[in-house]
């Protein structure tokens, strides 16, 4: 007889993980709109890090987004897609945002931030599969999405005569 099947999670631990990843990647959408359209604080910078901290900002916050993205949905295309999206939108929303200014340099800044967070995550999947082998992880992919054989019926025998 076979068990029936549940998707709790102390069967399969990863799951609440991946949903911490998600809260924390919206949480962080979130912080990164307030405080792109935020209006500028006119708080005096440094001398020495005068305007070379803020492709910093960019960089990595968008390498953090994408990061996080990544271990709460997995390698997508429509992730990049989105974060790339999101980091266009958010510097042409700078515009309408009183005190700030759209820049291209900050637009490339997030975009390369989206780029090192992908190939970050390609790495770490990579590590991942030479760490544990190849077919270990589309072996427990597909263990997840099997389902169970149909009983096997016994050929019917003749008549003896």
């Amino acid at each position: 007889m076979l068990a029936a099947t549940t998707n709790s999670p102390r069967e399969k631990p990863w799951v609440g993980w991946r949903l911490l990843f998600r809260r924390l990647f919206w949480l962080t959408v979130l912080a990164i709109a307030v405080l792109a359209l935020w209006p500028r604080l006119t708080l005096p910078e440094p001398a020495a890090t005068q305007g070379s901290t803020q492709y910093f900002h960019h960089v990595h916050a968008f390498l953090v987004l994408m990061l996080l993205g990544a271990a709460g949905w997995g390698m997508r295309n429509r992730l990049v897609l989105g974060l790339t999206l999101y980091a266009i939108g958010l510097e042409l929303a700078q515009t309408v945002a009183p005190g700030r200014e759209t820049a291209l340099k900050d637009m490339l800044a997030s975009l390369a931030g989206v780029a090192l967070g992908y190939a970050l995550a390609r790495l770490i999947r990579i590590a991942r599969t030479w760490r544990t082998g190849p077919g270990r992880a589309a072996q427990s992919r597909s263990m997840a999405r099997a389902r169970p054989a149909p009983a096997r019926r016994r050929p019917r025998r003749a008549p003896q005569a």
